[in-house]
């Protein structure tokens, strides 16, 4: 890990709104640079669409199926939303209809987005991150996959992790309840968001989205919530 200078910019975050409506924990969440749009859903079944543009806003009911939901992917192209389920196989909803599309039926077991490690590349490809149960962010250079950087970054396990739009921050969170903000470069910490410090989760942080063009980040947790971070 490279040692942040003392003239780097620390970025503040506030949050800058608590999006509530889901009846139990929230573990699926999905969006894209670009769109203010983001999806959710989790263990009541619920798959809600919000706009982070105007967080005031309520979120929009999509569908409502049986099981806990774990994975959710957009597939802008074709305007549908993918949803893994429990017991249900993968499910498609047009977002224009709110209708199934289509099914696939799979064996019946839970399809799940909560993995042991989780990892991304680099926007410019040239690293590999990745994270787990052990708490630590460890880096790789894809030039050979060896390790460059590994940092002891949460208390308990890092369920997700994820760039920002202009590729400056990695934010992390976790079991430990915790958001955190790192500079992509070095690794350096720049800023915790918890619920003692930012007005954060009170429950383990599950996803984490940077939807739209405003440098916000959206996560979602075990306390029924999205939260909506301005970072700045």
């Amino acid at each position: 890990m490279t040692p942040l200078s003392a003239s780097a910019y620390r970025p503040n975050a506030r949050n800058l709104a608590t999006l509530a409506g889901h009846r139990d924990a929230v573990y699926a969440l999905t969006g894209r640079p670009g769109s203010d749009r983001i999806f959710s859903s989790g263990a009541d079944g619920l798959v809600v669409a919000w706009n982070t543009a105007e967080p005031a806003q309520d979120g929009e009911l999509l569908a409502r199926v049986d099981n806990s939901v774990y994975a959710l992917c957009e597939l802008p192209g074709r305007n549908l939303l993918l949803l893994g389920q429990n017991f249900q196989g993968v499910q498609a909803i047009d977002l224009q209809s709110k209708a199934l599309a289509y099914a696939t039926a799979l064996p019946p077991v839970a399809i799940f987005d909560l993995v042991y490690s989780e990892s991304r590349y680099s926007p410019d490809g040239q690293y590999l991150l990745a994270a787990g149960r052990d708490a630590h962010l460890r880096r790789y250079t894809t030039a050979d996959y060896a390790m460059q950087d590994a940092v002891i970054a949460h208390m308990y396990t890092i369920n997700h992790l994820s760039f920002s739009a202009d590729s400056q921050y990695i934010a992390t969170c976790s079991l430990d309840k915790s958001i955190k903000l790192w500079d992509a470069a070095s690794l350096a910490l720049l800023r915790v968001l918890d619920k003692a410090r930012a007005a954060g989760h009170g429950t383990s942080v599950n996803k984490l989205v940077w939807p739209g063009s405003q440098q916000r980040l959206v996560s979602c947790s075990d306390d029924r919530s999205l939260a909506v971070w301005q970072v700045y």
